[in-house]
């Protein structure tokens, strides 16, 4: 099992464009890097789910107008530091 991130800022997601790259260390102390694939905005109830065998970061906040939608941002794995 994937170990949990410690924390992730999510404030600036609504800034971060299609290919940039996110790097998020997890609680070993391990950098990975993810690329930005998609940007949403979606429901509070909108669940998005990774297909089997997928490795994918989400960051999630609050849009800035009325916070009663979120704003996700999705990456896919492309290093993994070990």
């Amino acid at each position: 099992m994937r170990d949990r991130l410690t924390s992730v800022r999510t404030d600036c997601a609504d800034m971060l464009g299609e290919g940039e790259e996110i790097l998020m260390e997890n609680e070993a102390g391990d950098e990975d890097g993810y690329r930005l694939t998609e940007r949403k905005v979606v429901d509070p109830d909108n669940v998005m789910e990774p297909q089997d065998g997928e490795s994918l970061a989400s960051l999630q906040t609050c849009t800035l107008a009325d916070c009663k939608r979120r704003l996700i941002a999705r990456g896919e794995l492309v290093d993994r530091s070990t």
